[in-house]
């Protein structure tokens, strides 16, 4: 009898395990019946920017309104921190980048969220060179320019970046280590910032995303040393990649991703990312990012957490080696 009954019970759970998954179905294919709000994880006129210009695309595709709703401050975690504690019903997103969910998880050391355990990744279409730039004033052609000027006098090289912390600091203390060269590392408040100060010499070297630093480098303002990708930049064709000419040994680009709450229905992730990949392969948003000199490389959400734990280990190493931590 007590076989039977238990034998009964699983049967029960089965059963009631298939009528949920259905049901979940059911209501993945009819979402969004609401407007959707996308919390962007910085102020406006920043990394918003794509997230609008696809808006009125994913409403077209749902006929749904989608909100950008800008929450910046604390480098990304008060965005974080909206997104965490509401609803698993795909109704609230986040879109945020790779210092948020790949690099604050080593150099916080009471950090209110993890990344993987605390959000489910939804997509990932584009990334950005990060490139090594120069005062033209110092006559560097080359990162190999930089480590030899650096070898034969030490503590006499500035590397402005955009504060302790964050993802320029990082790829500045894994080159100084790679290289062994005893440079001074200078934090500065915000991105401008560095790149005013390496423009003005009184820095004189900086690394960014291509981005904020290709109108610089068009004027004669900066002299691209190297780009971080893998490859070489299509809009810098003649810049080496630091893995090419051997001052890198790593691929480090600059990328955003629009995550969920944990627990967000798998159904609901797949059609989110598909609404999201269609809507940003429209003309207007390929253009916006060719004119970045971004990469399109969308992501399934698999290929995004397994893209983010390999991110994770990556930036955890040079942090922990660096002893980088903020209050």
């Amino acid at each position: 009898m007590d076989s039977q009954h238990q034998y009964r019970k699983k049967i029960q759970r089965l059963v009631a395990a298939v009528l949920f998954g259905i049901a979940i179905v059911a209501w993945a294919q009819d979402y969004p019946v609401k407007p959707v709000r996308i919390i962007v994880s910085s102020a406006p006129g920043g990394i918003d920017t794509i997230v609008r210009l696809i808006t009125p695309t994913l409403q077209e595709r749902t006929g749904q309104s989608f909100v950008v709703d800008n929450r910046a401050g604390a480098n990304g975690i008060i965005g974080v921190q909206a997104v965490t504690s509401a609803p698993p019903d795909g109704y609230t997103i986040l879109f945020t980048t790779i210092s948020t969910l790949t690099i604050n998880p080593f150099v916080y050391k009471d950090l209110p969220y993890a990344p993987l355990r605390d959000l489910d990744p939804i997509a990932r279409h584009a990334s950005l060179p990060m490139v090594w730039v120069a005062n033209p004033t110092k006559g560097f052609k080359s990162l190999k320019d930089v480590v030899d000027y650096a070898k034969a006098n030490r503590d006499k090289l500035t590397l402005a970046n955009s504060g302790s912390g964050s993802f320029s600091h990082l790829l500045e203390e894994a080159f100084k280590r790679k290289h062994g060269i005893d440079v001074l590392l200078v934090p500065l408040k915000t991105t401008p910032q560095a790149i005013i100060e390496t423009i003005a010499g009184r820095t004189e070297v900086c690394v960014d995303n291509i981005s904020n630093l290709a109108p610089h480098i068009s004027a004669g303002k900066l002299v691209a040393l190297a780009v971080t990708s893998r490859e070489r930049a299509s809009s810098l064709p003649n810049v080496p990649s630091w893995i090419e000419d051997g001052s890198g040994d790593f691929e480090a680009d600059a990328w955003y991703a629009f995550m969920a709450p944990k627990g967000t229905p798998p159904a609901i992730i797949q059609k989110l990312n598909a609404d999201l990949t269609a809507s940003i392969q429209e003309a207007r948003a390929q253009q916006y990012l060719q004119s970045l000199g971004a990469r399109f490389e969308p992501l399934s959400p698999m290929k995004l957490r397994e893209f983010i734990q390999g991110e994770l280990d990556k930036y955890g190493s040079i942090a922990r080696s660096a002893k980088i931590t903020m209050q």
